[in-house]
């Protein structure tokens, strides 16, 4: 049977959810601790904030790789595990990394209101992140890339 990309989609669909889920995850947890070392740690201190951003992106980036890796992508390669995670670290760094630049660009260059900018923006890199790692994070060095996992 010929596959076509609406049926690779379908395939995709459920696993585009998951990663949309633990992304979301992964944004309320950096965002609660950020508000809990501000508020809590240094009562309210609004330009103590670096330690919070620090830590909240770190414990982020542990949880979701889990998230990711065992229940997104459905990955047991424990052996791999190391190599997945500096992997998704990097991918994690860039996207970053390329945040701030759509970000200026869509604010600085063209204009944008933030609000919408940052909605396209994390449209475009979560995009990128997702094929990032379905394609390499979590795909067995000898496995193809199957849409049906």
């Amino acid at each position: 049977m010929i596959e076509t990309p609406i049926m690779s989609i379908k395939l995709l669909l459920p696993t585009l959810l998951k990663y949309a889920v633990t992304g979301a995850t992964g944004g309320v947890i950096q965002v609660g601790i950020l508000a809990w070392w501000v508020e809590m740690v240094f009562h309210g201190d609004p330009l103590k904030y670096r330690g919070g951003v620090i830590l909240g992106f770190c414990a982020a980036l542990a949880i979701t790789f889990t998230m990711q890796k065992f229940w997104t992508f459905q990955s047991r390669d424990y052996t791999g595990a190391p190599r997945q995670f500096v992997l998704y670290s990097l991918i994690a760094m860039g996207s970053l990394i390329c945040n701030e630049r759509l970000m200026f660009f869509f604010v600085e260059r063209m204009g944008m209101w933030y609000i919408a900018a940052q909605l396209i923006t994390i449209a475009i890199v979560a995009g990128i992140s997702f094929m990032l790692h379905y394609g390499f994070t979590f795909r067995s060095p000898s496995s193809p890339v199957d849409p049906s996992r």
